[in-house]
């Protein structure tokens, strides 16, 4: 039992690494996500293309990324699915990440203006047609100052979905590094 030992532990220093190199995103210098090896990476490029992959290497400030390309398809019985496609190789500086998805989506319908723009535009078509059948005149009565602030609300979410993004521009507030392990 004893001379098994030693050649397992020894096979088993071999296999086993304590550390691994790490892609940190920081912001403001406090690490809030990280990747590893192996580990899914979506970001866009500096030429505005978003890219997906599998992380294949990190070398000094360069990362290897084995792009992917996801496509809903039909299968043969009519049920989509998701297709996978491996596009190849692709070598490029941890500089050339312009933005990356945001960890965190929030609920779109309450930061994206969507609800407040849907809200606001069906209690306008509402009214315009409920004035309609009725017989009554659309700008008639309190129609219009009702009409005006719907119309505001509207433009308010219109305003908020043209400014909301979901992803974060990599620059003064948040950056990406690579830090070598030990292994």
């Amino acid at each position: 039992m004893k001379k098994l030992l030693l050649p397992a532990l020894l096979f088993c220093h071999v296999l086993v690494k304590a550390q691994s190199d790490l892609l940190v995103m920081k912001q403001r210098g406090r690490p809030v996500q990280t990747w590893v090896k192996g580990s899914f990476f979506n970001f866009q490029f500096v030429n505005k293309q978003w890219i997906q992959g599998r992380i294949r290497e990190m070398r000094n400030d360069s990362l290897l990324i084995d792009v992917m390309v996801f496509r809903s398809v039909l299968t043969r019985f009519g049920v989509p699915a998701i297709d996978t496609g491996r596009v190849g190789i692709l070598k490029f500086h941890v500089r050339e990440v312009y933005a990356m998805p945001k960890r965190r989506l929030q609920s779109g319908a309450f930061s994206d203006g969507a609800l407040l723009q849907v809200g606001s535009g069906g209690f306008i078509f509402l009214n315009i047609f409920n004035s309609l059948t009725h017989g009554e005149a659309v700008f008639g009565g309190n129609n219009p100052s009702a009409l005006g602030i719907a119309a505001g609300i509207f433009g308010i979410g219109t305003l908020i979905s043209l400014t909301h993004k979901d992803y974060v521009v990599l620059g003064k507030k948040f950056s990406l590094e690579i830090m070598h392990g030990g292994g």
